[in-house]
């Protein structure tokens, strides 16, 4: 279950985050039936935000603050001793877009990558109101035995 937290901080142009166990934990809930604690994981390196990000939130908000909603690609392995038991779901989280840094000064977007740049945007506003609209496309699935 995806649960409402603040905004990650990442830099424009940096190598994305990785998340630590305690980040994914505050991104999603693993409830069993039988109380088992199970292992949360996601790609590495997946969050990330560039200086064309930046440049379209100030577009987006006339010069104003706004973050980027992603979502997040989590998994748990329901069964190591069977290859492929897991469960997948598609968790939203914001992105707080830092400038680089040496400053905005180093963001020169160019205006083709804006135009193929294809990210939700939100202005600031409470959190749960923005998490409750972006975890409409939660996906789950198991795969193997079934």
């Amino acid at each position: 279950q995806c649960l409402p937290r603040e905004p990650f901080k990442v830099t424009a142009d940096a190598p994305g985050i990785e998340l630590t166990q305690k980040q994914l934990n505050s991104t999603a809930e693993v409830v069993t039936n039988d109380g088992t604690t199970l292992k949360l994981e996601s790609p590495v390196d997946f969050l990330t935000c560039s200086c064309n990000d930046r440049e379209r939130i100030k577009n987006e908000t006339n010069g104003g603050d706004g973050f980027i909603v992603r979502t997040v690609p989590l998994f748990v392995d329901i069964d190591p001793k069977v290859e492929g038991e897991e469960v997948k779901q598609l968790c939203p989280v914001l992105i707080d877009c830092k400038p680089p840094t040496d400053g905005d000064a180093s963001c020169k977007p160019s205006e083709m990558a804006l135009r193929r740049l294809t990210v939700s945007l939100l202005r600031p506003r409470p959190l749960h109101k923005a998490i409750q609209q972006g975890s409409g496309g939660a996906e789950q699935r198991s795969r193997g035995r079934g």
